[in-house]
Parts: structure tokens; sequence; C-alpha cells
């Protein structure tokens, strides 16, 4: 089931699509053969994420590196603006007072499920996160 919902009502645990342009930061090279990449820190201002913004909220997905699978994932990822169509699952939501940057109305924590570059923009998957239409999450029936 699907409902219309904001980034000021997405809870823990909503899964939602999107196909929208988004930043990346600190997305680091490929290794070389026999290397590994760094270790994660658990800080979003030092570790691999792709964020995007909408309505006075950011939605931070961290990024594992081990996970880009080709070097032209990593060329993408590295250029600091990509359009991605995915799926992402809230994690958490910041408190409005341990957010670094004031203006902001939220900051949502979410996990990258799926990741994408589409040859061609779905029209109806876009809408899904205009700045004029609210998110459509993707919500579990409860089972009775």
């Amino acid at each position: 089931m699907t409902a219309d919902v904001t980034f000021a009502r997405l809870h823990p645990g909503a899964l939602v699509v999107f196909d929208h342009g988004v930043r990346t930061r600190n997305v680091p090279h490929p290794p070389s053969d026999g290397e590994s990449f760094p270790p994660l820190t658990n800080d979003l201002e030092r570790d691999p994420v792709i964020y995007m913004q909408r309505g006075g909220y950011r939605v931070t997905m961290p990024l594992d590196p081990q996970w880009i699978t080709t070097a032209t994932a990593f060329g993408d990822l590295s250029r600091g603006h990509v359009i991605l169509t995915g799926l992402f699952q809230v994690k958490e939501r910041l408190p409005r007072q341990v957010d670094p940057d004031p203006p902001r109305r939220g900051h949502i924590i979410a996990s990258p499920l799926v990741l994408g570059i589409a040859e061609r923009r779905d029209p109806d998957l876009a809408a899904t996160v205009s700045p004029k239409t609210p998110l459509r999450p993707q919500r579990r029936d409860s089972e009775d």
C-alpha cells in the first residue's frame, strides 16, 4: 500500500522510492589491487555519503564504498552531483537541536537499499520527490 506523505511525516522504517538529483561527498577512488578502503568512522562529515534536500529537510544516506561495484559507479558518485533512482529506508530522525545547520527543519538518516542511474528519468517516479508533491513511501500492510 502506498500513502502520500512529506519528509516531515516520514518515520523510521519507512521505505521511499526516489528519482532525484543528489549530492555526494567523500566518495573515495577505487583501491588498487591488494588495497582496501579506509575503515568507516560513523562520522557523516568524514565518511562517504549521498544526500538530498527538499522542503527544508535533508536526507543523508551513509555509503559503504565496498558495495560500489564498478569504476563507472565510482566516477559517477565522486562527481559531487548525480541523478539517481533508488530506494532508501529511514533509519532515524535527528532531533532539531542536534542538527548542525539551524535553518533546516529536520535531518533524516536513511539506508540506501538500491541505487542506480536510469537511462531516462521516469516522470511518475520523479514526481514522488518533486518539490510540489509529497513523497510516496512504501508501507507494509499490517498482518492481522
